[in-house]
């Protein structure tokens, strides 16, 4: 049974999408007692209203009706994507001024990377206004990370490495993210969440070796470029939202794992099997 009986989930997109459907599975169990999502859309969320789950249309503008909103409500699960997070200060005081009993912020991504500090500045917040809440670190989503748009595009042929490119970096699917953060948040206590980091790595990978594997696997060649470091800094000085660069430099500090082996995936439910990077790779290239 969860400590935690009522949840509330908002911005449901790519990751907020299986948090959703990992928390109707613990409804079903009889763990938790309700669900609800908060849309900006008149028409409702479109994948609560395939889920069976009420969705609740608010401006996260508005602090005074999102408090509203969140009466009764012991979790907030923010998974608001990257133009969303602004709001999460205004998102935070309503919960405070609700009764909120746990917040959990849209940080999924690595520790290394607070792109223009908004992360560590709404965690002081939040530690400001005695909100208890749990940072996820899940690395990079793959989906966003093998990209044409990131230069990292195996199916495409063509990949730009950052620096050398011989560190490991986390990556991570956003359903092995979302079904994760569900699980944790309707079976571990209060005292292992509250002010706690929790760990979720998919796979780590050093991208030539994978790149390698990847051409051994499909036949395909993938043609590698280089940026060296002192291009990615400028272009991070230039840019602290230059998310390309900000990573490629923090695979270079040996930075891009979230953790040390032994520290990641503590809370994996019994017989999790998260999608490794060339499983995902080679399902792209079908």
């Amino acid at each position: 049974m969860s400590a935690y009986k009522s949840f509330a989930v908002i911005g449901v997109g790519q990751v907020g999408q299986y948090v959703l459907q990992g928390l109707v599975k613990a409804k079903e169990e009889g763990k938790i007692d309700s669900i609800v999502v908060f849309t900006r859309s008149a028409e409702g969320n479109p994948e609560a209203t395939k889920l069976g789950i009420k969705s609740v249309q608010v401006d996260y503008s508005d602090k005074d009706a999102i408090a509203a909103a969140l009466k009764g409500i012991d979790v907030l699960v923010s998974t608001v994507g990257a133009f969303g997070l602004g709001t999460q200060p205004t998102l935070a005081h309503a919960a405070k001024e609700a009764g909120v009993k746990l917040f959990i912020p849209a940080e999924y991504g690595a520790p290394a990377i607070d792109m223009g500090g908004g992360k560590s500045k709404l965690r002081a917040l939040l530690r400001e206004i005695g909100l208890p809440f749990t940072i996820f670190f899940v690395g990079v989503f793959m989906s966003s990370f093998f990209t044409a748009r990131m230069k990292v595009d195996l199916p495409g042929g063509a990949v730009t490495i950052g620096g050398k490119g011989d560190n490991p970096l986390t990556v991570t699917t956003v359903k092995d993210i979302g079904l994760y953060i569900a699980y944790a948040l309707t079976t571990l206590s209060p005292e292992k969440l509250e002010g706690k980091t929790i760990l979720i790595e998919g796979d780590r990978v050093e991208i030539k070796g994978l790149i390698a594997e990847y051409e051994k696997r499909t036949g395909k060649k993938v043609e590698i470029s280089y940026k060296p470091v002192e291009e990615l800094k400028t272009s991070a000085a230039g840019n602290p939202y230059d998310f390309n660069s900000l990573l490629w430099l923090t695979v270079e500090d040996g930075q891009g794992v979230i953790g040390a082996p032994d520290e990641v995936n503590l809370y994996a439910p019994s017989g999790w099997n998260p999608t490794k990077a060339l499983d995902y790779l080679l399902n792209e290239s079908d």
